[in-house]
């Protein structure tokens, strides 16, 4: 079997450990990046199937973060979870505005953050393997 692969974005070490053992125990394979800069590598090396973000990173902002994988990820859409505490209305909408596909307020509910993970990589893999029938066209005869 194929296992899935997550890439974790975050600053906070302590809070995704427990999430990477979790994953792992359900059979994913997982990586965590702590910086930005090193976002690049892990994403073009291990194209990961979906992504967790940390909303307020330390040293890039998400709109920029989100922008870069739009544009690499060429191969396969890539669903990407926000995880996050934003203190207002206002700050939760922005982040869904930048176009996340969810958004996971921490401290998270494990069996809640499997499902929604579960649903997304399912609707991505959905997605890609959907293809366009062609439409034949009126042939111009009614008979």
């Amino acid at each position: 079997m194929n296992r899935k692969k997550i890439l974790i974005i975050d600053n906070f070490e302590q809070e995704t450990v427990e999430l990477r053992k979790s994953l792992i125990t359900f059979g994913y394979e997982v990586r965590i990046v702590q910086k930005s800069t090193e976002v690049e590598a892990y994403f073009n090396e291990f194209l990961p199937d979906l992504m967790v973000v940390e909303t307020r990173l330390a040293d890039t902002s998400l709109p920029k973060l989100l922008t870069y994988v739009r544009k690499h990820s060429t191969q396969k859409p890539i669903p990407i979870i926000a995880t996050g505490n934003p203190r207002t209305v206002e700050e939760r909408l922005e982040v869904l505005e930048h176009g996340v596909d969810d958004f996971i307020y921490k401290p998270y509910d494990l069996d809640e953050f499997m499902v929604r993970l579960e649903n997304l990589i399912r609707e991505a893999s959905e997605a890609k393997t959907e293809q366009v029938v062609p439409a034949k066209g009126f042939s111009g005869s009614l008979a």
